[in-house]
């Protein structure tokens, strides 16, 4: 230590003490990176109960999204290239600088990228990364810039952004209107949503059915009780001529179309699986229907007894039969 930073150290003790702090972060960091790669590598965090090692880091250690993401990067790429992890447990790359060269890093260019990441700035990185992959010099990031609006950032094909001007061009001239590129979204994802999503589909079709419903006429009502009726006895018979030659075996019923339209809008297309801290499972993909109460022992297709659950946290309930599913 020269003489400037010992006067330091000696006239202001607290810069001694971040000194100390700054040290312990760095240490602290890698030592965190180290024990993320176990967690993934043996799926600790599915036994735990969370989805995916996103969840795991970002609810269940309650690390922020940016913070989560990056270690979960550094760790997985140093993983894959033992340069990186090389570098980063000697701490002469600093987690920093590793996720900085994460998108781009491979076995072959590791060392020089791993030096070049040493001394740039990170200007001079993203330069880097945007000449060896030009996508991966734009990240995708959503942030917010207001209470209600969002900054999306993100790179595309050359294809796509044609498209995407000719569908604003169309949509001028059907409305007649100027139509800028956030309209042009706005009209695009609010027609897919209407043709594609479950919850919405659900929700014209509960509406429709409600509709029929209010406006059928007694004659009606009773056509329907008859059908409804007609449909349980054959049911029935169809279920004794079942059972009389399967008497071991239940028999497994398709779940009907206005059963599923009401159990996505009871779960809004949306993971029901609580965690241990009272946190909802985030995933909104891979979804399957589970019966709270299996078929082979004598559950049924009731709204009661099924629940949204994504795909690990189905495999879980059938694995560990966790005790934090509600819905």
């Amino acid at each position: 230590m020269d003489k400037s930073n010992k006067d330091l150290s000696t006239n202001y003790p607290l810069h001694n003490k971040a000194l100390e702090l700054a040290k312990d972060f760095k240490r602290i960091e890698i030592e965190l990176v180290g024990i993320i790669q176990k967690i993934d590598a043996f799926k600790i965090y599915r036994k735990l109960g969370f989805a995916s090692l996103y969840e795991y880091v970002n609810q269940g250690l309650g690390l922020s999204e940016s913070v989560s993401y990056s270690l979960i990067n550094v760790s997985r790429k140093s993983m894959a290239v033992p340069e990186l992890k090389s570098a980063i447990q000697q701490g002469s790359l600093s987690i920093s600088q590793a996720k900085r060269i994460t998108s781009v890093i491979t076995s072959v260019n590791a060392s020089a990228l791993i030096a070049k990441a040493k001394v740039m700035t990170q200007k001079e990185i993203e330069k880097e990364v945007a000449r060896i992959n030009p996508k991966a010099a734009v990240p995708e990031r959503a942030r917010y810039i207001s209470e209600t609006r969002v900054e999306l950032r993100l790179s595309l094909k050359e294809d796509i952004m044609k498209n995407l001007r000719r569908i604003q061009d169309l949509e001028c001239q059907r409305t007649k209107t100027t139509c800028d590129l956030e309209k042009t979204l706005e009209v695009i994802i609010d027609d897919y949503i209407q043709k594609h999503d479950p919850v919405k589909k659900s929700e014209k079709i509960l509406h429709k059915l409600s509709l029929r419903t209010v406006n059928s006429n007694a004659n009606e009502n009773r056509q329907i009780q008859i059908r409804n009726t007609e449909i349980v006895e054959n049911s029935s018979k169809i279920n004794n001529i079942h059972e009389a030659s399967h008497p071991k075996t239940n028999q497994r019923v398709a779940i009907s179309s206005e059963i599923k339209h009401q159990v996505n809008q009871r779960d809004q297309g949306q993971c029901c699986y609580t965690n241990s801290q009272g946190a909802r499972c985030l995933n909104r993909r891979w979804l399957d229907v589970h019966h709270r109460k299996p078929i082979s022992k004598g559950g049924d297709n009731s709204l009661e007894n099924l629940i949204t659950l994504c795909k690990v946290h189905h495999r879980l309930q059938h694995e560990f039969a966790p005790e934090s599913v509600s819905g």
